[in-house]
């Protein structure tokens, strides 16, 4: 990673950051950890722990804590990096055990747009509203009034067409936004990156560390997940993508492919000639 920092300093934050460009890393000071959250790679189980870690709950069971809970129902309990002084950030950055948890970047962009902006979000009047209808707008030739007043059907290359916009305005959704964004990691000296694949196991090596192994456990797939077919639908919805698209948005999370030493699915490589990232 910090090969990867020093030989893309201009594309990335490596010196100095605002507070609250600190806002998604969570701190307990009881247990001395810090947690970067980055939506759609379990980040609401790793909020039902830190409420745990709190105090503030009445179970030690992550599971038996609501997603209403663990989203904006008791965030009172958790604490950001955001709200300190820059020298009691500074003091934390240095001192406490620092972690994040990753995904292969692809995979994670196309489980955002089904959840929030896709055919399978009828629920979500929030994004639908705050980004469906400006990128339906933008991006739609011909788009029908209902689509204009719901922006329910956003397509996946409309979506991707609003992100690499380079005309774009606003800042990017944290479900969506990359990680070296949401989480600097080349200024925050993480030591443990965790992966989805293996999450389990490597979030269990986490609550070890903090000594609570013998009450608490993080929560396994088959008791708090859905089974997410994700994976298995990338190439049905890459390859709706021109080539001209897809070497864009590949530029556009490069960076997160290179520092996290991911490649390119497999199920991909044929749409693109790039295939590793260094």
């Amino acid at each position: 990673m910090d090969k990867i920092c020093k030989k893309y300093k201009n594309r990335l934050q490596t010196q100095k950051a605002n507070v609250e460009d600190f806002g998604p890393i969570m701190y307990n000071d009881q247990y001395k950890v810090l947690y970067c959250q980055v939506p759609k790679v379990a980040s609401t189980n790793w909020r039902r722990v830190f409420l745990i870690l709190s105090g503030k709950m009445n179970t030690t069971d992550p599971t038996k804590i609501s997603s209403i809970q663990a989203g904006r129902g008791l965030g009172e309990h958790l604490h950001y990096l955001s709200q300190l002084e820059p020298q009691e950030i500074q003091f934390r950055l240095k001192n406490y055990l620092k972690f994040m948890v990753v995904r292969e970047p692809f995979e994670r962009l196309l489980s955002a747009y089904r959840n929030k902006l896709g055919a399978g979000s009828s629920t979500n009047y929030y994004f639908h509203t705050r980004y469906g209808k400006g990128i339906i707008k933008k991006y739609r030739k011909n788009p029908t009034n209902k689509s204009l007043e719901n922006g329910h059907d956003v397509s996946f290359r409309e979506f991707i067409e609003y992100i690499i916009d380079p005309e774009r305005k606003d800042r990017l959704n944290p479900h969506w936004a990359t990680y070296h964004e949401l989480c600097l990691p080349c200024i925050v000296n993480y030591n443990y990156i965790l992966r989805y694949k293996t999450l389990t196991e490597d979030s269990n090596r986490i609550i070890d560390k903090l000594g609570v192994s013998d009450i608490l456990k993080f929560p396994s797939r088959s008791t708090a997940y859905r089974h997410s077919k994700t994976s298995s639908l990338l190439y049905d919805f890459y390859k709706t993508l021109p080539s001209k698209i897809m070497s864009k948005l590949i530029d556009f999370y490069y960076l997160d492919f290179a520092l996290f030493n991911y490649t390119l699915p497999s199920v991909l490589k044929n749409l693109t000639r790039m295939n590793s990232f260094s």
